[in-house]
């Protein structure tokens, strides 16, 4: 864990609920105020978007953030987007209706599927969304430089594990398509890990979406930009406005 996140995990109510047989580590932050949801990336954990907390809290927001399985203080040396789906699930059972889900690459899609599902948020931020799981697992392939073969044993693994239609129920477009929701994307346009027209994308099918593209931030510096923090801020705190008048802004995808 970075410096700067031990600060923001000491001062959380710490806690562990529990998903089948495994404890997943829970964190929050205030102590009135709706809440707002924090999902991590794959090999991220709940402190990841520490940016976001002083700022929501300041603006009279609670925070709550989780170690998705296999991941930070979680149970578990593996999981699945399936699993982690359920982790969101049982949260807003407890929580919910959640204010606002703040996001950051893997776990847009997740919470893509898991609001698709009947997640209850009033608005959504996502940030670096992949488009679908089938372009990860070619990121995946390319990375390891696997040839076909093995790319094609590995996706019927997966449809053997997660039934046949496992591509279309996680795919972020496909789910992005069904909300009706605000939701706001961002995406910078040198990101290495996830192709920034992948968010744009996610922007296109989203009938009540923003769309913002960012410049020189990358994949993860893009969490700690001060713009952007206050862009997302101030799309959280505007957008019941913008439901009750009924407007829908989607912006250029310059």
């Amino acid at each position: 864990m970075p410096g700067r996140e031990k600060k923001a995990f000491e001062a959380a109510r710490r806690d562990f609920f529990t998903l089948g047989k495994r404890k997943i580590a829970r964190y929050h932050w205030g102590n009135t105020g709706p809440i707002v949801l924090l999902v991590h990336g794959w090999n991220g954990r709940g402190t990841q978007l520490v940016p976001f907390i002083e700022p929501l809290l300041d603006a009279g927001y609670q925070v709550l953030s989780f170690d998705a399985p296999g991941h930070g203080h979680s149970d578990g040396k593996t999981t699945s987007g399936m699993e982690i789906i359920q982790v969101l699930q049982s949260l807003a059972r407890e929580h919910g209706p959640f204010e606002a889900v703040i996001t950051h690459s893997f776990g847009g899609l997740c919470a893509a599927a898991a609001l698709a599902q009947g997640m209850a948020a009033h608005q959504a931020v996502f940030i670096a969304p992949p488009a679908n799981l089938l372009g990860l697992l070619d990121k995946f392939s390319d990375a390891l430089r696997l040839n076909g073969k093995t790319t094609q044993v590995i996706q019927a693994l997966g449809e053997q594990q997660f039934g046949a239609d496992i591509w279309a129920r996680v795919s972020t477009i496909s789910n992005a398509s069904k909300l009706t929701i605000p939701g706001l994307i961002i995406h910078d346009e040198q990101d290495q890990e996830v192709p920034w027209q992948e968010g744009a994308a996610v922007a296109q099918a989203w009938v009540n979406a923003r769309w913002m593209k960012t410049s020189g931030l990358g994949h993860r510096r893009i969490l700690r930009d001060r713009n952007v923090l206050n862009t997302i801020i101030d799309f959280i705190r505007s957008s019941k406005t913008r439901e009750s008048s009924g407007q829908h802004t989607v912006l250029p995808l310059g």
